[in-house]
């Protein structure tokens, strides 16, 4: 019983730590949109800024190495670094004692990204004139791109080296 309690509370520190990351992602994109954009009222401007974080997860995906669209990839590394120091955390608030129960903790960042990344969707809705989630496939690969890949990858390296 006390094994199920501590994964019950694994999983919700793993929740807490991936929520907290996609907030301060957000915030770092709503900084550099800011710097470089101009125009929109503030709501826009947010959802413009939740686009853009979302193209630093999309940018391997994507190719956005034209001219125009190069600060993506250069940015790109933030929700990776995010994921990672919140993947981080989250083993070594467990104690875990391998790299691989390290990396199982870190990537329960998931249950706290995943519905960041779901509730967030309308703000292509609102920031692109014609939504891409009209279209099944890219509201699927935005979802499992941006809210199951990048927070189990990168959320489980962070948690496997806290565990080694």
């Amino acid at each position: 019983m006390a094994s199920a309690n501590g994964d019950r509370d694994g999983l919700r520190k793993g929740a807490r730590a991936g929520a907290v990351a996609w907030v301060l992602g957000v915030a770092v994109a709503f900084v550099l949109w800011w710097l470089f954009a101009s125009g929109g009222g503030p709501i826009r401007f947010l959802a413009s800024a939740i686009v853009f974080y979302y193209a630093f997860h999309l940018w391997p995906a994507v190719p956005l190495l034209t001219a125009g669209n190069a600060i993506f990839a250069v940015f790109a590394p933030i929700s990776m670094l995010l994921l990672f120091w919140a993947g981080f955390r989250t083993a070594i608030g467990a104690d875990a004692p391998t790299g691989a129960d390290g990396f199982r903790r870190g990537a329960s960042v998931v249950a706290g990204y995943l519905p960041m990344a779901v509730l967030s969707l309308p703000a292509f809705a609102l920031s692109v004139g014609t939504s891409p989630l009209a279209d099944l496939f890219s509201t699927a690969a935005i979802v499992g791109i941006t809210g199951v890949a990048f927070p189990l990858v990168f959320g489980g390296l962070g948690g496997w080296l806290a565990g080694r």
